[in-house]
């Protein structure tokens, strides 16, 4: 008994040896072409199918960002999303892996050398802010206001953008990982406020601190206490949370409103670690 598994164990580990060599096979064939003629031929194949995928979407926005048309490539990019949480695929994954041996514009180039810096949870999370931050400051803007069906010429040419097939998760772990983008530019911060309103309204249950946080900021709901704060998830991949400027935020407004009680129940939160983990 002991031999005949043997023999089937390694019969097994040769059939994963032979599907591993043909995956990687099939990677190394994808960029016989140059990286924009394999982009090309998908979006051409999935737009005669009709279909969609993380790879349509990918491609259509190197291309659309090659080709400066930059309402399709914000489209395309925020189609993403509704793959978060999910593997990257393996057209993707090749690319990642292989972009320093690829013949890539400089447009092109500047969206890999930024994906090289992204540390977020999520892959997909990482290559939407790769997007983002690898275009201009003056553009940074419009991401958002696409997101949020507001931009001109919004949907006027594919990919379609539908905000009703992004789940409410994926939602709090794009506002978790780019609310920042805005928040470091004060020209934004009026573009954070309505992303905030937008994103409260469309989830059901606590969402997350950095939300909770400025809901409370843009007086869309009151300042919530220190124990439901510290129960709502913090989704941020650096551990960071706004918890600390929460408390002293509140404490100074009720400092200069004299009401004592308020002010010592979150004085007592400051710097006070031993709460703040419980």
């Amino acid at each position: 008994m002991k031999k005949r598994n043997g023999k089937r164990n390694k019969a097994g580990t040769s059939k994963a040896r032979i599907v591993a060599e043909t995956k990687q096979q099939d990677t190394s064939a994808l960029w016989e072409d140059d990286f924009l003629s394999v982009c090309e031929r998908i979006v051409r194949e999935m737009e005669e199918k009709k279909t969609n995928s993380a790879d349509y979407y990918f491609s259509k926005a190197m291309l659309a960002r090659e080709a400066k048309t930059f309402q399709a490539e914000r489209q395309a990019v925020l189609n993403l999303l509704s793959f978060v949480g999910t593997p990257l695929t393996l057209m993707i994954q090749s690319a990642l892996n292989n972009n320093s041996k690829l013949l890539l514009s400089d447009k092109i180039s500047n969206i890999f050398t930024r994906l090289a810096s992204e540390s977020t949870n999520d892959d997909y999370i990482s290559i939407i802010r790769a997007f983002i931050l690898s275009g201009t400051k003056q553009q940074i803007p419009a991401y958002f206001n696409c997101l949020m069906g507001t931009s001109p010429l919004f949907n006027e040419e594919l990919p379609i953008f539908d905000i009703s097939c992004i789940s409410e998760n994926q939602l709090l772990l794009f506002y978790e990982q780019t609310h920042r983008i805005l928040l470091d530019d004060s020209n934004n911060k009026h573009i954070l406020e309505k992303l905030t309103y937008f994103i409260s309204d469309r989830i059901t249950d606590d969402g997350c601190q950095s939300l909770l946080f400025f809901m409370s900021y843009f007086n869309i709901i009151e300042v919530p206490s220190a124990e439901y704060f510290l129960k709502v998830p913090n989704l941020s991949s650096r551990g960071t949370s706004y918890f600390q400027t929460l408390a002293s935020n509140t404490a100074w407004v009720a400092i200069n409103s004299a009401n004592e009680d308020e002010a010592e129940y979150w004085l007592d939160y400051i710097d006070d670690e031993d709460k703040v983990k419980k």
